[in-house]
């Protein structure tokens, strides 16, 4: 069952990419959270293969696979905060901004891999959520669009985090494990909602090109 939501998490993340990257309308901001949604789908199959071959790979190939599982999840940290920035914030500060999210994707990622452990995964994402909430703020201040849905995304997103660190299980058949990929779904559509609404801080006033429709 987990390898199943797994993918089905992969499956939802990729086609929110592929149609929010179709949707772009040019805006850096909605490409960069394509991307992260590419980002997640890769985590997902990878970490829905780790668990489906667990028993059949040694430990060394099975610890390569989870250290790669960890560094796509920080890479749509990364994604999703820098496209945040950019809609949020003009230049130099959209540039000190992505620059932070690069450096502390780089430190979290060294960390992992000396400390393979998907608890401070968690801990990461944590930071990516606060991180979102204040972007959204930002955007929500200048009256931009997009802050609503990201607020939005953020308390499904918390909810997923906190399921899986509680270890709650429906039944033995459907874990936290599982639950968490399942929420973990919503909020990311609940993220593509929003995306769908970012500009570009530095494009033109009243651009709202493939900004709207479902």
């Amino acid at each position: 069952m987990t390898v199943l939501t797994d993918y089905g998490l992969a499956a939802v993340a990729g086609a929110l990419g592929a149609r929010l990257s179709d949707r772009s309308g040019g805006h850096a901001a909605r490409r960069l959270w394509a991307a992260s949604f590419l980002a997640v789908a890769a985590a997902a199959v990878v970490g829905g293969t780790s668990h489906g071959l667990a028993p059949r790979l040694d430990q060394a190939a099975l610890a390569a696979l989870w250290r790669l599982t960890y560094g796509l999840v920080g890479l749509g940290n990364f994604l999703i905060l820098a496209g945040a920035a950019v809609a949020a914030a003009r230049v130099p500060a959209r540039d000190w901004l992505i620059g932070a999210a690069a450096l502390r994707f780089t430190v979290s990622f060294a960390f992992l891999v000396l400390h393979p452990d998907f608890r401070y995964v968690v801990y990461d994402y944590a930071g990516t959520l606060v991180g979102l909430l204040v972007l959204a703020a930002w955007l929500a201040r200048r009256g931009r669009p997009g802050a609503p849905a990201i607020v939005a995304g953020v308390a499904v997103s918390l909810a997923g985090a906190l399921v899986q660190r509680s270890g709650l299980a429906p039944t033995p058949a459907f874990n936290h494990n599982d639950l968490f990929h399942v929420i973990q779904a919503a909020g990311l559509y609940l993220y593509y909602r929003a995306g769908r609404r970012l500009r570009d801080r530095d494009r033109v006033k009243g651009d709202e090109t493939a900004s709207s429709g479902p």
